[in-house]
């Protein structure tokens, strides 16, 4: 048995899961070359970094992050064969497996084209070897006369289930509306054959957080904070781990976040927690994709400045100052790197 499939008890709840939902779970940014096309040499180099770091339990390809409604079904297979090729199962390796959808569209996907792709795109990566797949809450679905959004969901996550045979993931982005966002009646129907196995969910709203934790904590289904501002008291009411945005830039502080709470030093939980916080907001106001490549760039990783959806790379000016800040930030935590 792989290590990372070991089960680790929460120390709160007494739920086990799988090391691979716990800790941090980096959603990966995508390495692009200047037209938008997937840069191989950057991913590689930047899988690589990741891995080196000691401080990232797994990787998240094709996520939020990683501007994952830009994908192609094909572009996801090539994207999934160069992380999984590279990782070489030094780490568990996740990959979102939705179907193709643009959000900005008002045009909706054909159900059964959604469908299918999502179910071949899991089989694809489960061959592969990827540890699990990743499937947004299906509000690319219109549900039909009578029928409620929650049935829709089930129903999708039924017939993926049906024909794959790899762990699946519940993302549920900050932008789902409200009427096909996860309640607890729904994480205890769609965990109960046990294959639907965890959630991310990305929200700062703890209300929000609790009114899973109850049933995620009845059916051992893992909730993953998908904003790591949070990341502490999610931990508190039963959740396993993060992603977010710093599991790129400063993992190492994510780790002692986790670490410090599930060992009971609320203490040093507490430091970590307001390191993470500041932090995130170093970035505050920047394009996101093109400060963290060019952070990467700074770190040594052959990544190139363009960001997916053709965004121009900040000016030298901007690069530096966030370097600055975040450097100022981590410098606490480098022994725990291991780099």
């Amino acid at each position: 048995m792989k290590e990372w499939n070991r089960l680790i008890a929460h120390p709160i709840t007494g739920q086990e899961n799988p090391a691979y939902l716990h800790g941090v779970i980096v959603p990966m940014f995508t390495p692009c070359n200047s037209n938008g096309t997937l840069d191989e040499r950057g991913i590689r180099s930047y899988v690589n970094y990741l891995v080196s770091n000691g401080s990232v339990n797994a990787l998240f390809a094709r996520s939020g992050l990683g501007r994952m409604y830009t994908f192609s079904v094909t572009e996801v297979r090539r994207l999934a064969d160069i992380v999984i090729d590279e990782v070489s199962d030094r780490l568990p390796v996740f990959v979102g497996c939705s179907g193709e959808l643009s959000p900005d569209s008002p045009e909706r996907p054909d159900a059964h084209t959604y469908l299918r792709q999502s179910i071949e795109l899991c089989q694809y990566v489960q061959r592969k070897g990827a540890t699990a797949a990743v499937l947004v809450l299906p509000v690319a679905l219109v549900p039909h006369r009578e029928e409620l959004p929650a049935e829709v969901v089930l129903e999708y996550f039924r017939r993926v289930e049906a024909e794959t045979d790899i762990p699946l993931i519940i993302y549920q982005p900050p932008e789902t509306t409200r009427r096909f966002r996860a309640t607890p009646s729904l994480i205890e129907s769609v965990s109960r054959s046990g294959r639907v196995v965890g959630m991310k969910i990305s929200t700062s709203r703890m209300d929000v957080f609790l009114s899973c934790s109850q049933a995620a904590r009845n059916a051992n289904f893992a909730l993953i904070a998908g904003d790591e501002t949070v990341f502490l008291f999610t931990i508190l009411v039963g959740g396993t781990g993060v992603i977010g945005q710093g599991c790129t830039t400063h993992p190492e502080i994510l780790k002692a976040v986790y670490e410090r709470t599930m060992a009971f030093d609320m203490a040093g939980a507490s430091r970590a927690a307001l390191d993470t916080f500041a932090a995130v907001n170093v970035a505050s106001g920047e394009a996101l994709d093109g400060v963290v490549l060019q952070y990467l760039r700074r770190q040594g990783v052959a990544v190139q400045p363009y960001s997916r959806d053709g965004g121009r790379p900040p000016s030298e000016e901007i690069s530096a100052r966030f370097a600055s800040n975040l450097d100022a930030v981590r410098s606490g935590y480098r022994d725990s790197m291991v780099r």
